[in-house]
């Protein structure tokens, strides 16, 4: 297994755990996710640890991010190197709750009409969603 794997989820789970310092402790998400001290919490935030797939859904839960987004990552933490492509390639087609909900907005605002991705489109978008991370 590559540590790169586990690094991609440490990073996420520390960035998230940063935003969510104001309103919940390690203790409060571990609990919310199943563990029985918040050591595993440390573990995953540290890279240490894998995260099992049967937490997947009460720690997206706890940390307030989609299920299958974390769900794609906790995948490749066990998927060697060189199959990651592969399995990377299977789940890019899913998506998650909240791209779900962008792409129905869309499909409302154009009507429902089957528009292909054309250039004018992308640089809508690029600017769309350049301005909310802002």
């Amino acid at each position: 297994m590559a540590a790169a794997n586990n690094e991609a989820m440490a990073s996420f789970i520390s960035k998230r755990l940063h935003e969510l310092q104001d309103r919940k402790n390690q203790k409060d998400i571990a609990d919310r996710a199943g563990y029985a001290n918040q050591n595993m919490i440390t573990h995953l935030k540290n890279g240490s640890a894998k995260l099992s797939l049967d937490r997947v859904a009460d720690l997206a839960a706890a940390l307030e991010v989609d299920a299958f987004m974390l769900l794609k990552m906790a995948i490749l933490q066990y998927v060697s190197d060189d199959q990651k492509g592969v399995v990377a390639d299977l789940l890019a087609n899913s998506v998650s709750e909240n791209e779900l909900a962008i792409l129905k907005f869309i499909r409302q605002l154009n009507g429902d009409v089957d528009q292909p991705l054309n250039d004018r489109m992308k640089n809508t978008l690029t600017r769309a969603f350049k301005d909310l991370a802002e």
